[in-house]
Order: C-alpha cells, then sequence, then structure tokens
C-alpha cells in the first residue's frame, strides 16, 4: 500500500491565481496569488502567455452556460512565471451581463515533481 498522505496534504496548499479576462483576453481583475499582473494590464493574454494564445480560439468558443475546460500540468504560463500548473477556464458574464472568461490558475510545482520522483523510484525499483 502506497503512504499519499504528503502529496493529499500538497494538493490542499495548493496557492490558487483567478484572472478574470475581456473576450479580447485583457485584465479585467486578478487576485496576483502565483504572480503579479501589474505588467500585463494593457495588454491581452494572448501576448504575454503563449499557452493562452495556443488556445484562445477555443476559449472564444465557451458559453455561460459551456462546462468549465481544464488543462493539467502546464509548464509554462508567462515568461516570468515557471512551475507547472493546472489551468481551467470558464464563460462567465460580469457588468452589465458583458462575456468574460474567467481563468484559475493552480500552482501545482510541489505535487507533479513529488509524483515524478515517486514514478523515477518505481521504475528504478523495476529495474
Amino acid at each position: 500500500m502506497h503512504d499519499f498522505s504528503n502529496l493529499i496534504h500538497c494538493f490542499r496548499q495548493t496557492p490558487v491565481q483567478q484572472i478574470l479576462m475581456d473576450v479580447d483576453g485583457y485584465i479585467i481583475e486578478s487576485g496576483d496569488a502565483i504572480f503579479s499582473t501589474v505588467c500585463y494590464r494593457n495588454k491581452s493574454a494572448r501576448e504575454w502567455s503563449s499557452f493562452v494564445e495556443s488556445i484562445f480560439d477555443v476559449l472564444l468558443l465557451l458559453k455561460p452556460c459551456s462546462p468549465e475546460i481544464y488543462f493539467v500540468k502546464v509548464e509554462t504560463i508567462n515568461s516570468h512565471t515557471t512551475g507547472i500548473f493546472d489551468c481551467s477556464f470558464l464563460s462567465v458574464e460580469w457588468e452589465e451581463n458583458r462575456p468574460a472568461i474567467l481563468w484559475t490558475i493552480y500552482e501545482r510545482s510541489e505535487e507533479y515533481l513529488a509524483l515524478r520522483a515517486r514514478q523515477q523510484k518505481v521504475n528504478e525499483s523495476q529495474l
């Protein structure tokens, strides 16, 4: 039996950042818990995040009734933020029923690195 208590504990402690973007990718609001968005406020997320740029056409297809879209093990959010992240995107409405996109970023580096190390040990033990 494997002991996953450390891994489960890490998931409970995970930093989370939410970024509310308009449909052009400009930040409306951000909690800045993982990285500061101050220098990105006048640019579309498509300009400063190759990850967002690569999926933006799909995000525009989301409607308020659409389920959340998840991406796991994203290794680059922007050029200044390193780590391994899980991300979700949800279509929402904000002021005067204008469409927006809620991007939630979960910092998972510690969990994924621990999982990698555990997998490596298992692989090595099987050799």
